[in-house]
């Protein structure tokens, strides 16, 4: 039966708020920089909207280079599964 066989491990793959509080700080402050473009937007100040668009970009940029660095610790340290979710994680930010 499949509810009795225990779960992979995926310990070592978990890259969240407990093992990444950087990462959690990152998508705190994105998500409000985002809550208050789309504001802006909505009011028509597009100024402050672009200036807003802006500051997010800057923002991933800065994330993205912390973590190629922290996959490139979890290479050296042959923690290839935490390096995948980080991996995946850049991916998802450079889109």
């Amino acid at each position: 039966e499949a509810e009795d066989s225990p779960a992979p491990p995926a310990k070592e793959a978990a890259v969240d708020a407990d093992s990444d509080p950087e990462g959690a700080a990152f998508d705190a402050e994105l998500k409000e920089l985002l809550a208050k473009k789309e504001a802006a937007k909505t009011e028509e100040d597009f100024d402050k909207a672009q200036d807003l668009k802006e500051k997010a970009d800057e923002l991933k940029v800065k994330e993205v280079a912390r973590l190629k660095a922290r996959k490139d610790e979890a290479l050296k340290e042959e923690k290839y599964l935490e390096a995948k979710a980080i991996k995946l994680r850049i991916e998802k930010l450079e889109l």
